[in-house]
């Protein structure tokens, strides 16, 4: 039984690697408990014999996936997977190690040419998924070209099919934009024309975003479904600029491949020395027994390190308001708010957009409206008990700016020896800094990091409008210059951090177009859309909770004092679908609408460890549901860790209907922060006939688990 180099188990994972007798080649499985149905018996049979056959039942997989530019192409036409670049490759060895808190495996994997890859395979202590990491080093006594380098791949997928999967198998994606965040979609092989042809073998479907904002088109999360078996496998990458995950068919089985975006979708290769090594983004994979909830939970749980170690205390409340001057912003006004709010339980208070003269990029600070400086208005938000916060756009210059002017074109990122000049909508220009020129990073130290300092500032929120596109001058390819831009964006962002101990960093990105792992790690949150006053916000919020942890999620809540309780109701609800941030107009709240805001808060309190530690499911009558203009009804059932308690938050659109949420055991009705139309009886049901109405239930456990 040498077909299988090694199983591995960990918690309800069973860790296979396979090596084909035949070629020497080795791929990766995960099983995972509970499946439905056993594996492909012939799978079996197969690798006994060693004698795998590529244009049935399983084929020679791989552990990832690359192209060397002095290569030939694959079989696909628009992929470069299997090529032999990774086919001539060999299996050579594998180790171990244990410590207290994760195990590491490393498979090595070695060409006749002499460059090979090192495939680190990590479970840390608790977590049911795993952390893949790959680095190709270059041992041919010459330079060579990776074209395409994806450090994680499943394969041979579905292992308990025994046909193509155009019944049983579906894929998972997220798709986005701006203010159309998170859109859950799923499909099936034939609606993505990935089946399996009369004499097609090699089929590619690509999801990924080009360009400096990465989830502008999609979250960097595919999965793919048995139902049959009832398990699903899926990949989420930490990649900041040009992703791609790529589901492909060989034969009968499939392969779920992805990493940085290659020659052909984001124009990126890039030279290796002789000697010298690259390594490809981190990568995190997972199989549950279960549905996509249940394999994004894992993911979730997963980058829970990320949220600790940014070291943020709680899960305060804030203020920004945006939404209330619209750039119009002055001392004056944000102290009437933080006066009005001297009750509240929140912890930031953010000044937005308009505090600078001209437009982003000279950074100097209005006098008309801040007569006495900024610090003086940070102190003055301080005594009211507050942390000052302040916005900025850093990275780019707007067109107005003396930085935008001609004699700076060298400190500014260019393509083809022009400088990159991007648009926000129709209405703004704006170029951006080349982060990596020592001069420009002076200078951004000067005007953001001595700036907070000086001013006292204790929260900054980072925007990012326009995007580069695909490619920056100065590296062997266009793609690779994006790649070194943004990992400069994101070594200053640690940089501000590390010199200001204690800052409070939000990312945001057109609202939600950076609302990706590794730019998440650099930070304490995330804004999760520019859904500031629309009808979509709990859509929107309710997406997310796959996505981002929800302690991370910073949900505008915009208030006005025309609104009704049910208005109120509404937008207050979508709040605790993660991070409360009220705006609006709060000098002008009726004295009943500001203890509205005093009553959330209290409530909001109570439940935020559910909010930070729970696991959640998203229901809705309309399964495909129009941002703009919804319908039915939509519900957020959220399981705390201790399981004793549950959030329900709901939100009737047009047209309501009756909702019944499926709940783990028996349970009861603690509490609602408004009247509910929900009973218990087995499931929870809403029968809610308001149209626009949300409501928050805390339910309490009665009974048994299921």
């Amino acid at each position: 039984m040498d077909y299988v180099y090694k199983d591995y188990k960990f918690a309800d994972t069973l860790v296979r690697y396979i090596i084909s007798k035949k070629s020497g080649r080795v791929f990766l499985n995960l099983l995972p408990d509970g499946a439905k149905k056993q594996t492909d018996e012939r799978f079996e049979t197969l690798c006994y014999s060693g004698d795998f056959d590529d244009n049935y039942d399983w084929f020679e997989g791989a552990l990832f996936h690359l192209h060397l530019s002095h290569h030939s192409r694959s079989a696909y036409s628009n992929c470069r997977k299997l090529t032999e670049s990774y086919t001539d490759m060999r299996f050579k060895d594998q180790t171990i190690k244990r410590t207290e808190d994760k195990t590491v495996i490393e498979t090595l994997v070695v060409s006749d040419e002499g460059y090979e890859v090192v495939h680190t395979l990590t479970n840390y202590k608790g977590e049911d998924g795993f952390e893949v990491v790959s680095t190709f080093k270059n041992n041919t006594g010459k330079e060579v070209t990776l074209e395409m380098f994806e450090g994680a791949s499943l394969d041979n997928l579905s292992p308990y099919m025994n046909d193509d999967g155009s019944h049983d198998l579906r894929v998972h994606v997220f798709k986005s934009g701006w203010g159309t965040e998170g859109a859950h979609c799923e499909y099936t092989l034939p609606e993505l024309n990935i089946g399996k042809g009369w004499g097609s073998n090699y089929k590619n479907c690509k999801f990924g975003t080009i360009g400096s904002r990465p989830t502008e088109n999609y979250f960097p999360l595919v999965a793919l479904e048995d139902k049959a078996a009832e398990v699903i496998w899926g990949m989420e990458h930490y990649c900041e600029g040009t992703w791609q995950t790529e589901l492909s068919r060989v034969g009968w089985k499939l392969s779920l491949s992805g990493g940085l975006g290659d020659a052909d979708y984001g124009n990126w290769s890039k030279t290796v020395e002789n000697g010298e090594s690259f390594t490809a983004p981190k990568t995190l994979i997972a199989a549950v027994h279960g549905n996509i909830s249940d394999l994004c939970d894992v993911f979730l749980k997963m980058r829970d390190k990320d949220v600790i170690s940014y070291g943020e205390e709680g899960m305060p409340v804030m203020f920004n308001e945006w939404c209330t001057h619209w750039g119009k912003t002055s001392h004056e006004k944000n102290l009437a708010i933080a006066k009005r709010l001297s009750k509240s339980r929140l912890r930031y208070f953010v000044m937005d957009a308009g505090w600078y003269d001209g437009t982003i990029g000279d950074w100097e600070e209005r006098r008309d409206t801040f007569p006495d400086g900024l610090k003086a208005y940070a102190d003055d938000v301080k005594k009211l008990g507050f942390v000052p916060g302040i916005w900025m756009e850093f990275e780019c210059t707007g067109k107005g700016s003396k930085y935008f002017a001609p004699e700076y074109d060298d400190m500014h990122l260019k393509h083809k020896g022009s400088v990159i000049v991007g648009s926000v909508g129709q209405a703004r220009k704006e170029s951006f800094w080349d982060i990596k020129n020592p001069d420009t990073a002076a200078l951004l130290e000067e005007k953001v990091i001595k700036f907070l300092k000086d001013n006292g500032f204790g929260y900054l929120k980072i925007d990012y409008n326009a995007s580069t596109g695909a490619e920056c001058d100065g590296f062997e390819s266009g793609g690779e210059g994006l790649r070194q831009h943004i990992l400069a964006v994101h070594k200053f962002i640690a940089k501000i951090k590390a010199q200001i101990p204690g800052i409070i960093i939000e990312n945001c990105s057109s609202g939600g177009m950076r609302l990706e792992p590794s730019f998440m790690a650099l930070t304490a949150m995330s804004s999760f859309s520019d859904a500031h006053v629309s009808v979509d916000a709990p859509i929107i919020a309710a997406n997310l909770q796959y996505l981002i942890p929800p302690c991370q999620s910073q949900v505008w809540c915009t208030l006005r004092p025309n609104f009704s309780l049910k208005r109120f109701a509404y937008i207050i609800a979508a709040g605790f679908l993660g991070r409360l941030c009220w705006s609006g107009d709060i000098v002008g709240l009726n004295d009943w609408q500001i203890d509205e805001i005093y009553r959330a808060e209290e409530m909001y309190d109570e439940v935020s460890d559910i909010i930070r530690h729970g696991k959640s499911e998203i229901i809705r009558t309309e399964q495909v549901i129009n941002f703009r203009y919804p319908k039915g009804t939509q519900a957020s059932i959220r399981y705390a860790s201790s399981g004793d308690r549950a959030l329900l938050v709901y939100h009737t659109f047009e047209s309501p209907d009756k909702l019944s949420v499926p709940l783990d055991g028996s349970w009861k009705i603690e509490k609602s922060l408004y009247d509910a139309a929900v009973s218990i009886n087995g499931d929870a049901v809403i029968d809610e006939s308001k149209e626009f109405f949300g409501n928050v239930v805390l339910l309490k456990r009665t009974g048994d688990a299921l």
